[in-house]
C-alpha cells in the first residue's frame, strides 16, 4: 500500500507530457474514451484519475470503495486544498478542470504537495 507522499511524486512522473494530463474526467484511452484510470488502456488522467492510476486503485473515481481508504483519500485531498484554496480554488477537481491552468502549473501543484507532504513526514 502506497503513502500519499508516494502517490504525489507518482504523479509528477506519471505527468512526464502534456498530453498526459486531461480535464473533465478521470482518464481517456488512445481513442479518446473515458476509462478508468487503473485501466492498462489508460494513456492521460486528471490529478484524481492520477491518484488512482499511481495507487493502482480507484481511491477517488470509485466512491465506495474509497471508503475503505478514505484516510489516504483525505490526506492526499487535504494536502492539495492546502496549497490550492489559498488561490482561489476548492480543490483538485475545481483546479484541474479550470480552463486557465495549464499543464505547467499541474505540475507545480504536485510538487508543491510533494513538499508539503515530506515537511508533514519529517
Amino acid at each position: 500500500m502506497k503513502t500519499a507522499l508516494e502517490i504525489v511524486e507518482g504523479m509528477i512522473e506519471l505527468f512526464d507530457s502534456p498530453e498526459k494530463w486531461v480535464r473533465d474526467d478521470f482518464a481517456y484511452n488512445a481513442k479518446g474514451y473515458t476509462v478508468t484510470p487503473t485501466s492498462p488502456t489508460a494513456i492521460c488522467w486528471c490529478l484524481q484519475g492520477a491518484a488512482d492510476r499511481i495507487a493502482g486503485e480507484l481511491i477517488f473515481s470509485d466512491d465506495d470503495f474509497a471508503t475503505e481508504r478514505w484516510d489516504l483519500r483525505q490526506e492526499i485531498k487535504d494536502a492539495f486544498e492546502a496549497e490550492l484554496k489559498p488561490q482561489g480554488y476548492v480543490g483538485m477537481v475545481h483546479f484541474n478542470d479550470d480552463e486557465n491552468v495549464r499543464f505547467e502549473d499541474i505540475v507545480r501543484v504536485c510538487e508543491r504537495v510533494v513538499e508539503r507532504l515530506r515537511e508533514k513526514a519529517a
